[in-house]
This record gives C-alpha cells, structure tokens and sequence, in this order.
C-alpha cells in the first residue's frame, strides 16, 4: 500500500461539487483534518453541511444535528 496524499485530490473534488451545485464554501484552516469546507445552507437546503479529508486517505461527509 502507498502513503499518497491525497489532499490535492480531495479539494478538487470539493471545488467540483461546489461548482456544480452552486454553493458557497469556506475553507477551515484550524480543524483537525487535512482539508474541511463548510457549506453554508443554501436556499434550496435547510442545513450547512461540511465535506473532509481526515488521515489523509478518509473523506467526510457531515450534516449538522444527525
């Protein structure tokens, strides 16, 4: 098994989402993961949701209150 990192990979992967579905983003800088965006809810959703990359090889998918 190789030791990749992949968080070039995931933020292109976020930006692409992003992109497609029109949502804004910030980007955390002091979370305990290599990448975080938090989406704000847009107006056709009811909550933020977040997307991540954690230890370098796990992607995150996060909704608040679930």
């Amino acid at each position: 098994m190789t030791n990749s990192n992949w968080t070039a990979g995931a933020e292109a992967l976020f930006a692409s989402f992003a992109e497609r579905h029109a949502l804004r983003f910030e980007k955390s800088a002091d979370a305990n993961m290599e990448v975080l965006w938090n989406f704000p809810a847009p107006p056709r959703l009811s909550i933020p949701i977040e997307l991540g990359l954690q230890d370098n090889d796990v992607l995150n998918f996060g909704v608040e209150d679930f």
